[in-house]
């Protein structure tokens, strides 16, 4: 049975964790720490996983011309992901996380997007021929949304489905908006819904919460989520 082809459009970053008794004050030095690197970022983790389920994968990402760069591409070919389409950008480094790990399981992060930033939709326009033969095409929001973008038009334009696509909105406060969805797909699915209709519907929560100040205060009801997935739907059969 031939694998399924997925496309994957999205970051690269490592992750510099430090494990430490507490989190470091502002100004204060702690040492005694336990230091260790993985790979991580959004779409480099989605192309793993995909590659480990059993799926024919290729990457579309932007790394530096690095260790941190060379590190990544590298455990894409141990993990037999097509990497022809990743650039090694000479002007800005490989995506990167700054971790710090309390006992307690606090943590503090710092992201560096580096080179992830400038993922842009020439890149993406480059891989477009891989849209016409994937069977699936798979984003996040770890990149610009313009790059984002690019790459729906050509799914669109080449036929492909794109994975729990979202809504067309502004955002104005990320806040919470990974729990808002979560919270929306367990009542979806405890409802019996279809795990696509049940990942629509969370999405609708979440692109109404971005759009709102605060992180409980974001969270929309259910009148407004059906209202959302209504519109939508309307939009969609009307071909708008």
């Amino acid at each position: 049975m031939p694998k399924p082809r997925i496309l994957v459009i999205g970051s690269s970053n490592t992750d510099m964790t430090i494990r430490l008794e507490r989190i470091p004050q502002p100004g204060e030095t702690i040492l005694g720490g336990d230091f260790s690197t993985a790979s991580g970022g959004k779409g480099a983790n989605q192309a793993v996983a995909a590659a480990r389920a059993g799926g024919e994968v290729t990457f579309v990402a932007r790394v530096g011309q690095d260790m941190f760069g060379e590190k990544a591409v590298a455990g894409f070919l141990k993990d037999r992901i097509h990497v022809e389409h990743i650039v090694r950008d000479a002007d800005a480094p490989s995506g990167a996380a700054l971790i710090f790990l309390a006992k307690d399981g606090q943590n503090s992060i710092a992201v560096a997007g580096g080179a992830n930033a400038r993922l842009s939709p020439g890149d993406v326009q480059k891989a477009e021929s891989v849209f016409a033969s994937a069977h699936r095409v798979l984003m996040q929001l770890e990149i610009p949304l313009e790059t984002v973008q690019a790459a729906a038009e050509c799914a669109s334009r080449s036929g492909v489905q794109v994975m729990a696509p979202g809504f067309q909105i502004e955002a104005v406060d990320t806040t919470a908006a990974g729990d808002v969805f979560n919270g929306a797909l367990a009542v979806a699915l405890a409802e019996g819904k279809p795990l696509i209709e049940a990942v629509r519907f969370a999405n609708a929560a979440a692109a109404i919460s971005v759009i709102r100040l605060g992180a409980q205060l974001s969270a929309p009801d259910r009148a407004e989520i059906e209202a959302l997935v209504a519109r939508a739907s309307h939009a969609e059969e009307n071909g708008g």
